[in-house]
């Protein structure tokens, strides 16, 4: 019991944030970290900065004081992309911007399929140089407003932080949420909304118990007939 609270009072420390989060990947979920996974988040961060006053990425006060929070929520969807990537579903980020949750989370799976749509050309150009120089192959980046069903592949987990008008959104991609594709979708603390015909369920895991994951995650899916 002390060490679970000594646990929880450090991630109080900004800095602390990510390491913790890939403790809670490898004992609570069994997937180790890359080797070079810290690193890469380095140089990610020093994408961001360089580019930030181009793009309007982030805010300045996020980038000095929240990077780490904003890379530890990323890492709090890894298990769940990782199920669906197993299975052979390709991974969909709409409105991918300043690279959250996207980029941490390729930069763990560097193998998965990937598509990134962003329709601002500013950050979507950020979003192409981040991935040449990160050396993210199997990632590629769409120039686009959604919904454009060709961007699609046929099963799919998708992400959406940043969407401006999630009721809408939902609408919006209902015809394409085949059954087993799957949107995780990172919300507040306001009530969920749901059209008729899809379901969300709501994941409580060992993120939450330590604070890391910012709001609240659900899974929204087609139930199957």
């Amino acid at each position: 019991m002390k060490g679970a609270l000594l646990l929880l009072n450090s991630i109080t420390d900004e800095s602390d944030r990510i390491p913790r989060a890939l403790e809670i990947l490898e004992s609570a979920f069994g997937i180790t970290p890359p080797p070079s996974y810290l690193e890469d988040i380095d140089k990610f961060k020093d994408l961001v900065s360089t580019w930030n006053e181009y793009a309007s990425l982030i805010s300045s006060q996020d980038l000095a004081s929240s990077f780490p929070s904003h890379v530890a929520d990323s890492l709090c969807l890894i298990p769940y992309i990782d199920r669906k990537i197993q299975a052979g579903y390709s991974y969909v980020d709409v409105g991918s911007g300043g690279g959250f949750p996207a980029l941490p989370i390729i930069l763990f799976r560097r193998s998965h399929p990937t598509v990134l749509i962003e329709r601002n050309q500013r950050k979507a150009a950020f979003l192409t140089k981040a991935i040449v120089s990160l050396g993210l192959h199997s990632a590629k980046v769409i120039q686009a407003s959604y919904p454009i069903p060709e961007t699609l592949p046929q099963c799919f987990v998708l992400t959406a932080r940043a969407i401006e008008k999630p009721d809408t959104f939902l609408k919006d991609l209902k015809p394409f949420l085949t059954s087993g594709s799957i949107f995780l979708r990172q919300a507040g603390q306001d009530a969920l909304l749901v059209p008729p015909g899809l379901r969300a369920t709501e994941v409580t895991d060992a993120f939450d118990k330590m604070r890391l994951r910012r709001g609240r995650l659900y899974v929204i899916s087609r139930p199957q007939s």
